[in-house]
């Protein structure tokens, strides 16, 4: 699971679907207001403001100053104000966006919990924990990868089947969401030789490939994941058709992709065990 990748794609299009709210009066107005929902409303739009410059630029200032807008916008909300969950959204992202390789444990660790906190505090439903689930499924996987906890991994399973459900058929990014449900299945399968796992693992990359047609960037990724899914597959129950099809994909991935990329290089070796 190419875990940054995705989480970098959705944060990006959190921040380029959010709305500004207007700043008027309210980014200045006195703390101690009855009301501080306004004002902390205002320093999030600046801090969304700082997000996009971020995106356009690469320039880490930028972030920094995002995150202090942020944090001061979360000292105005209680613990159990329902707009505290769009300050720890925001944040999620910046730390997301500012540790591109997951190697940050504090920052990953960090950003698991701010997220975890926006579904305690947003109903089931809210646009929000869509968002915050997606983000999750990943980052858990990525701190298992990092510490080996098997209840990381089983979490991001339960998050990717909860993702699922909140997006349909049809929905933009559900071939997203199938892949890294089918390479959270087939990780635990490889823990704990679940033979159900590496069936819904490829069940799921085989749902994601049919969401990729042949113009598609990411279907050689789906074609390989498949692949590999079902080359395993037959390791264990040795049905020639999982292999012969197995086969196929790889040769379809070397047929998509040019020499020197990661995919072909990754396919290359399964493509010869397959043979």
């Amino acid at each position: 699971m190419n875990t940054h990748r995705t989480n970098i794609s959705l944060s990006k299009n959190i921040i380029c679907r959010s709305t500004t709210v207007p700043q008027s009066n309210t980014a200045t107005s006195a703390v101690g207001d009855s009301d501080p929902k306004p004002r902390a409303m205002s320093l999030l739009a600046i801090a969304l403001d700082f997000q996009k410059r971020f995106l356009q630029a690469e320039d880490r200032i930028e972030l920094d100053n995002a995150i202090r807008y942020i944090k001061q916008a979360m000292n105005l909300l209680h613990n159990k104000h329902l707009a505290r969950a769009k300050a720890l959204l925001y944040m999620g992202v910046c730390l997301t966006l500012g540790f591109r390789d997951n190697t940050g444990r504090r920052e990953l660790y960090r950003r698991i919990e701010c997220l975890e906190e926006v579904l305690k505090l947003v109903p089931e439903g809210h646009p929000e924990t869509l968002i915050s689930l997606g983000i999750l499924v990943d980052g858990l996987y990525a701190r298992f990868k990092q510490t080996g906890d098997r209840s990381d991994l089983d979490q991001s399973i339960n998050y990717g089947r909860r993702v699922l459900d909140l997006r349909p058929e049809g929905y933009l990014d559900r071939s997203t969401s199938l892949c890294s449900l089918a390479t959270g299945l087939l990780t635990r399968f490889q823990q704990n030789g679940g033979r159900s796992d590496l069936d819904h693992s490829v069940k799921y990359h085989r749902q994601a490939l049919d969401l990729r047609p042949e113009e598609h960037p990411d279907r050689s990724v789906s074609l390989s994941h498949l692949a590999n899914g079902l080359l395993t597959r037959f390791e264990q129950n040795r049905d020639g058709c999982d292999l012969d099809t197995s086969i196929n994909y790889y040769k379809e991935v070397l047929d998509l992709v040019p020499g020197g990329h990661a995919n072909r290089s990754a396919s290359l070796p399964n493509f010869a065990n397959g043979l």
